[in-house]
């Protein structure tokens, strides 16, 4: 291992050391220090080999994170971790590992949705909640399906 690669391992390090990454962070990080491609690559390979890196495992947290904190739906979190250098197939798996199906995106929106409804002002028509609340949950990566399905089965609680 060169110098420069031992300098990209050890830069490396350190932002393993501050949160989890994925592999496409940490290479893109490198190349945007100065670090040659061969040094990034060098550096994600043996952090891979010693399983210091691990997209499955990153993708999973990272997605729990997202439905957690965010509040985030299957698709934005897909997109999210798309953005973070996680292959289509690993996504994938992370999304349906965390919600298993249409009934736990069922259930996430049910929770969130309480909520959000009842922080509405009291002068909205329902049908004004509604609308706002299909174009929350919507915007957070929710599906149309699930989202029309917990709305019309009238499970808002007013």
């Amino acid at each position: 291992m060169s110098g420069e690669e031992k300098r990209a391992l050890a830069a490396a390090y350190r932002m393993l050391a501050r949160r989890d990454h994925s592999a496409y962070e940490v290479r893109s990080s490198l190349l945007k220090k100065g670090f040659s491609e061969d040094a990034a690559l060098a550096a994600v390979g043996a952090l891979t080999e010693k399983r210091f890196l691990d997209d499955r495992k990153f993708s999973r947290l990272y997605a729990e994170s997202l439905a957690r904190n965010k509040k985030a739906g299957p698709r934005y979190i897909m997109q999210a971790l798309q953005k973070k250098g996680i292959g289509q197939n690993l996504a994938q798996i992370a999304v349906e590992d965390l919600f298993g199906g249409t009934g736990r995106e069922e259930e996430e929106i049910r929770r969130w949705m309480g909520k959000k409804y009842r922080s509405y002002k009291k002068e909205l028509s329902p049908l004004q909640k509604k609308k706002r609340l299909f174009d929350f949950l919507i915007r957070r990566g929710f599906s149309h399906s699930a989202v029309m399905k917990v709305i019309n089965a009238g499970r808002t609680e007013e």
